[in-house]
């Protein structure tokens, strides 16, 4: 929990909720034959973390990948756009989770294409039905090189309806925080840190 030294406790309408739960998923790589496999694997997840009244569940990076073992005989370039076929049913599917098990979801990273090029775009599905996505910044060279991913080049912040809360994204879902209250000086040190978030705000 990142607590706020300015937050006056004795101003009780301010405060918000002081404890947020995060669920990570520990994925394990497995063959799936069809988006339905998978679908249900997500859902085990997403069922587990919301009887624990979780805020957020985070999926990790690229966890559609096995999918894209139906392209074996592709070279990498074409199998992952093949990949990025899947992307949009899977948003669709993981947004009525978030829905109807009430948590917010971070949906890890899938391809999407944009424009005719290939991007690795996170994705949060929020428990109101809002869906935002943002493409990650820095790209790996072995995903510049193998799959031909631009890199994004954007810095987005997003509200959570209802919690007070807001998140910044930077490079990916992977790099991010949440605070109470953001200002522009905290997303001037974000953008002039190579390292995320900044150590110090004032």
């Amino acid at each position: 929990i990142w607590h706020n030294v300015y937050h006056d406790e004795k101003n009780i309408l301010l405060r918000q909720k002081d404890i947020i739960r995060i669920g990570l998923v520990q994925w394990q790589m497995r063959h799936y034959h069809t988006t339905e496999d998978l679908l249900k694997q997500v859902e085990y997840f997403v069922d587990a973390v919301s009887d624990y009244e979780s805020d957020f569940i985070l999926f990790p990076e690229l966890f559609n990948a096995p999918l894209m073992g139906a392209f074996n005989e592709m070279d990498a370039r074409h199998a992952i756009k093949e990949l990025a076929k899947y992307t949009a049913p899977i948003v669709e599917a993981m947004s009525k989770m978030a829905v109807s098990y009430n948590v917010n979801i971070i949906a890890g990273s899938m391809p999407e294409i944009r424009d005719g090029k290939v991007y690795n775009v996170s994705y949060v599905l929020q428990r109101n039905g809002v869906t935002d996505s943002i493409p990650k910044i820095h790209i790996t060279p072995s995903e510049e090189y193998e799959w031909n991913i631009q890199g994004g080049n954007e810095i987005k912040m997003i509200e959570f309806k209802g919690s007070g809360r807001k998140c910044i994204f930077r490079n990916s879902i992977f790099r991010s925080m949440l605070y109470e209250t953001l200002d522009s000086k905290i997303i001037d040190a974000i953008k002039n840190t190579n390292s995320g978030i900044a150590s110090q705000i004032k």
